[in-house]
């Protein structure tokens, strides 16, 4: 195995120990009985919710026109300095191509980041991107049997094409405020199409006023770091 797979490797198992370990914090006190203190129930039960967002969001084809304009318009830039600039902007090189995904990538940070945070927009348009991207690259290169300039065409397009689509798709993120069984109470920010999402909303009491002080911050990685020091500060 090389250096460089030896690398993504190592990052890849980083990425989904990371992921696991917010989804711990997510799910901490539902689904099945966990014993007292453990990490999938550090405070024991979960016992009411409520959502500190406004609930309005907009729909798909909103985000998509807010989106997918911008988009188009980078991709027409980046096209228009391929067809007239020429020189390092060709469009059989790969610097064109290059500088439309930094583009549509950089306008979806703009403006999703702060609905869903600036990794997973980040991540919801590079996938958007290179899965359009990918499709395009092998249909140019295989039936259609095109040319490197005719296929950068292709990949730029459907790939501004996927990344609208997968931005546009991605869920908003909220915040909930959580009380737990011995009455902890703490703020997490969760997708809206999430499983710990449905069980806050099954467990949600508009009513509840909960202390500002416990919910300040909104991250899933604080339950499980919080229930870690607790241990550490008792010898455990």
């Amino acid at each position: 195995m090389s250096a460089n797979a030896v690398i993504a490797l190592i990052v890849a198992v980083l990425a989904v120990a990371g992921l696991a370990f917010v989804k711990v914090g997510e799910l901490a006190g539902v689904g099945r009985p966990a014993p007292y203190g453990s990490l999938r129930a550090p405070h024991g039960r979960l016992v009411r919710t409520v959502c500190l967002d406004d609930p309005a969001e907009l729909g798909f084809a909103q985000r998509l026109a807010r989106v997918g304009g911008l988009v188009l318009a980078a991709l027409a830039v980046t096209l228009g300095l391929g067809l007239l600039v020429g020189g390092q902007f060709r469009l059989s090189g790969v610097l064109t191509p290059s500088l439309d995904l930094i583009a549509g990538c950089a306008i979806a940070l703009a403006l999703t980041s702060g609905e869903a945070g600036p990794w997973r927009a980040l991540g919801y348009a590079l996938t958007g991107y290179l899965a359009g991207g990918v499709l395009a690259t092998a249909v140019g290169m295989g039936p259609l049997g095109a040319d490197t300039a005719t296929v950068n065409v292709l990949t730029m397009a459907l790939g501004s094409l996927g990344l609208a689509l997968a931005v546009a798709w991605m869920p908003a993120k909220s915040a909930w405020a959580r009380e737990f069984e011995d009455g902890h109470v703490n703020a997490i920010r969760v997708s809206d199409r999430s499983a710990a999402a449905r069980a806050y909303r099954a467990l949600a009491d508009p009513a509840w006023k909960p202390p500002a002080d416990r919910i300040r911050h909104a991250r899933a990685v604080d339950v499980v770091r919080a229930h870690r020091e607790e241990k550490d500060d008792h010898g455990q």
